[in-house]
């Protein structure tokens, strides 16, 4: 069980059996805590969160997690519809595993009770939920390699998503990482 008082940075966090040697995050400004959340592991990514944010060591960013149907499946359904279709995009999105999107959001709920840990939805850098679409694909070529693996060709763009999300905080400190 993740403890909730700890004596000093250099103490090791036990957080459901993840340990976490916080004297390694003593110096960053920054902390982001990123998983494909379950059932199982979203309490425990909240605990976590909890903990690296009451030791001051750095300002914490949970994210969000979303899958889909595997690509593979996904692939043969889309095969005939040109990409960057609507259509395409449309039944991108009815292959969102909302079972496993439901989870993120029970943590998003957490997240929303505590104003010292900063949620960035992930969905959206796939997807307009409020368009029910969704776009997997780079010039035809995907951006996740399974159900919610990124590829490499999504790399760059998911860091430029991730910085636009922090520079948009209004967290100090966080805009002073950023902008380094």
């Amino acid at each position: 069980i993740c403890m909730d008082r700890f004596e000093s940075v250099m103490h090791v966090v036990d957080c459901d059996n993840y340990q976490v040697e916080l004297g390694l995050v003593q110096n960053a400004d920054i902390i982001i805590i990123s998983a494909k959340w379950q059932e199982s592991t979203y309490r425990s990514g909240y605990k976590l969160a909890k903990i690296l944010s009451q030791s001051g060591a750095a300002e914490v960013v949970l994210v969000g997690s979303i899958m889909f149907e595997d690509l593979s499946s996904l692939s043969f359904k889309t095969a005939n519809v040109e990409s960057g279709n609507i259509e395409l995009e449309n039944m991108t999105f009815r292959a969102i595993r909302f079972d496993r999107l439901k989870v993120s959001d029970k943590l998003q709920n957490l997240v929303k009770e505590n104003d010292d840990i900063t949620w960035i939805e992930k969905s959206e850098f796939f997807c307009d939920i409020a368009k029910t679409s969704c776009n997997l694909f780079i010039d035809g070529l995907p951006l996740i390699w399974d159900n919610a693996h990124l590829t490499e060709r999504a790399y760059d763009n998911y860091a430029t998503f991730i910085l636009g999300k922090l520079k948009t905080l209004t967290v100090p400190k966080m805009q002073n990482s950023v902008s380094k």
